[in-house]
């Protein structure tokens, strides 16, 4: 089945690091938690798939590799950009990078799973 997901589409989300985004263990300072930051690469890496899959597909995530390599601090803007590398069947891949407003903070790769939605949620309640 054809996706219309093609290498070389890329998609721009941004945030904004809030105090529910951030760590809350270092002492008086608190920065973007890595966990978030996944998050905020899973979001963008779906609305892409999202705006492209014909009705009753989604995707899911199932592998992240990341390096969360800057702090950035609550208030700061964060703009991840997700670029489709490959599609191979139902498999999607992702080179990721995460910037905010000083510096790279973050690159890897993204693996989604197309899904046929309702088939996803039989074979999930019967597992």
């Amino acid at each position: 089945m054809e996706y219309n997901i093609q290498p070389g589409m890329t998609y721009e989300m941004g945030y904004i690091v809030t105090k529910k985004d951030a760590t809350n263990h270092l002492p008086g300072f608190a920065v973007l938690s890595t966990p978030k930051l996944i998050g905020w690469i899973e979001e963008s890496a779906l609305a892409l798939c999202k705006q492209m899959l014909p009705a009753g597909f989604d995707t899911v995530g199932c592998e992240v590799n990341v390096k969360h390599t800057a702090p950035t601090p609550i208030g700061m803007n964060v703009r991840v950009v997700v670029e489709v590398t490959e599609v191979n069947g139902k498999m999607i891949t992702f080179k990721v990078k995460a910037y905010d407003e000083r510096n790279k903070i973050s690159e890897g790769t993204h693996i989604r799973a197309v899904i046929d939605v309702n088939k996803f949620i039989e074979k999930a309640k019967h597992q």
